[in-house]
């Protein structure tokens, strides 16, 4: 479920684009052949390819490659793998966060849910107080002070039942956000998200 996490999957992203970043840093290593030319046509060099007396391959003046760039490609490589070294350890750090979230989601859950269950018992002693109190004054036993009393008792667990009620719906919606939201839908997978 976490890797429908939107983060993740960007995490995932960055570290695929730091990969390529490497080849492409690679690849300025070997020659480059012009093969067309500047309007689109064949090039002079594409034509003259495997011209020649014996047809075999031969270059011309529009072979470029690098002669000698000072360590400036082997930089750039080091460079290219020390972003993707960063991008690993970004995703590596996106997942524990991820962990992180719905294992605070998934205890705020069942604290809440310890809460409302609490509370629900005390609010039906306290009914049960109020009817008590109830029979007491008409019985006479005791003053209608004690009825207010109690109700007013009640009134005030009801009101935090039902604030633990809501803390109990926000608990399972930030589960639901810290799980990676919609669960209906399946996602497109990455050939990434397939290998773990």
């Amino acid at each position: 479920l976490l890797f429908r996490r939107p983060d993740i999957r960007q995490a995932e992203q960055e570290l695929v684009a730091s990969n390529a970043l490497i080849g492409a840093a690679r690849a300025l290593f070997f020659p480059r052949i012009s093969l067309t030319s500047l309007f689109g046509f064949a090039s002079g060099s594409l034509g003259n390819l495997f011209a020649g007396p014996s047809r075999t391959w031969s270059f011309t003046g529009d072979v470029v490659g690098p002669i000698y760039t000072g360590g400036g490609l082997t930089a750039a490589v080091d460079q290219a793998e020390a972003r993707r070294d960063q991008s690993l350890a970004n995703y590596e750090l996106v997942i524990q966060n991820a962990f992180r979230d719905v294992e605070d989601s998934l205890a705020d859950v069942r604290h809440s849910a310890e809460l409302r269950e609490t509370l629900t018992r005390r609010v039906a002693t306290l009914r049960r107080a109020v009817e008590l109190a109830n029979e007491r004054y008409e019985n006479g036993f005791s003053d209608y002070l004690e009825v207010l009393d109690t109700e007013r008792s009640l009134f005030a667990a009801e009101l935090q039942l039902a604030s633990a009620r809501g803390d109990y719906q926000r608990a399972l919606v930030n589960l639901y956000r810290a799980l990676g939201g919609d669960w209906t839908t399946v996602p497109p997978t990455t050939s990434s998200a397939q290998a773990a």
